[in-house]
């Protein structure tokens, strides 16, 4: 898959988090959709269909990362999800990670590289 049709979807409730992951997306040739609320993001999933990679806040208003990365799995088993948090260690994102929720776990601040590198995988491998 080319990355110039690859599809990256953002979900989260911070306008500057969105705008600095669409900078980084774009800068690297994909295709970026970014909402502030899960329930957007879902509503661009029905609208827009696959997205190669879906990346989540935890700690959003109204519907947290987790339970909207479960949704997605439900809906989009294919899609590869990255869940974004300040508290990688905490026991709840380890429960989700056992429960298959998430492919991968960033750290708030993330690595753009690292970030670059686990998109990059996850478009060759979709």
């Amino acid at each position: 898959m080319s990355k110039t049709s690859s599809k990256i979807l953002v979900i989260d409730d911070c306008q500057n988090i969105r705008n600095a992951l669409k900078r980084l997306i774009y800068l690297n040739g994909y295709d970026f959709y970014g909402a502030p609320s899960a329930q957007e993001g879902l509503d661009l999933l029905e609208t827009e269909g696959f997205f190669d990679v879906v990346i989540a806040d935890h700690f959003m208003p109204q519907l947290a990362g987790g339970p909207f990365l479960q949704q997605v799995n439900r809906l989009r088993p294919e899609t590869f999800c990255i869940l974004l948090t300040a508290f990688p260690d905490c026991q709840e994102i380890e429960q989700l990670l056992q429960q298959g929720v998430g492919a991968a776990v960033m750290s708030k601040p993330w690595s753009d590289d690292v970030l670059v590198q686990i998109i990059g995988q996850a478009v060759e491998l979709g």
